[in-house]
């Protein structure tokens, strides 16, 4: 999360539904709230996208961060593709 703050995102959301967390979203966001970056934690992929669209609407040219797993990743490839 350090090195995230480096290029200071307007907010880093963390998705709580993935297949393999290495990371509880609670501890993650409880680190990022110290380093003061704002973060959300969401229940799902969606949650995460519809906050940060509704977020960058009102500030655009803003970095946004959505973390999760690699089974994540998949998930919003495969959706993309259908």
């Amino acid at each position: 999360l350090k090195k995230l703050k480096l290029i200071n995102p307007l907010m880093i959301f963390f998705v709580k539904e993935t297949k393999f967390n290495v990371q509880d979203p609670k501890l993650l966001k409880s680190t990022a709230d110290s380093l003061n970056i704002n973060s959300q934690i969401c229940s799902n992929m969606f949650e995460c996208l519809k906050n940060s669209n509704n977020l960058l609407k009102r500030k655009s040219n803003s970095n946004v961060i959505i973390t999760g797993s690699i089974y994540l990743v998949a998930s919003a490839l495969l959706l993309e593709k259908k």
